[in-house]
């Protein structure tokens, strides 16, 4: 095999300093305290949120950018209909539901015709992503077994439909409590 004869000289040339630039150890060190520049998480309570989009709380912040970010994508969705429309040849002013004698056209319109919102991530900011889709959770004492057995129940369902894990919290700072409190009582005893 020739090509196996050639390997430890290639990996000879890719270690040999380029001309023109001298070798620096700092090209080859990490900074540690990179990691350590960024702002601390801040966790919020469901039970506090301004409106929930499907299973996601939202406080009044990511509710403003949400509102603001459809009303761009209706306008842009808005244009892009009409210049398609403009674009076609031979359009008339019938829509496209009714047929010429008036009567309505099943299947050629509505939600028959696919999907008109794009699919979207469960959240846009990269600090409420857990690392690898891995979710640490506690479940609290004051469960019964059959109690408990429905959570793990609820949690393998979510894994296999899902790209989420869910595993018992070891020494994770930051994880779930199932508990069994109301909403907005205060904090855990």
């Amino acid at each position: 095999m020739p090509g196996v004869a050639r390997l430890p000289l290639l990996l000879g040339l890719l270690l040999l300093p380029r001309p023109g630039r001298p070798l620096d150890l700092a090209d080859y060190t990490y900074d540690l305290a990179e990691e350590d520049d960024s702002e601390p998480l801040n966790y919020k309570d469901p039970c506090k949120a301004a409106a929930f989009l499907g299973d996601i709380a939202l406080d009044e912040e990511d509710l403003r950018a949400f509102q603001v970010q459809q009303a761009v994508d209706l306008r842009r969705h808005t244009a892009r209909k009409s210049s398609i429309k403009a674009a076609v040849p031979g359009n008339t002013s019938t829509p496209s539901c009714q047929s010429t004698n008036g009567q309505p056209q099943r299947g050629a319109c509505g939600r028959w015709r696919g999907r008109s919102r794009s699919r979207r991530a469960a959240t846009s900011r990269p600090e409420r992503v857990w690392p690898d889709g891995v979710i640490p959770f506690v479940i609290g004492g004051n469960f019964t077994g059959s109690q408990r057995a429905v959570f793990r129940q609820a949690m393998r369902h979510w894994e296999k439909h899902t790209c989420v894990t869910f595993l018992e919290r070891t020494d994770e700072d930051s994880y779930i409590v199932f508990t069994y409190r109301p909403c907005g009582s205060g904090p855990p005893p």
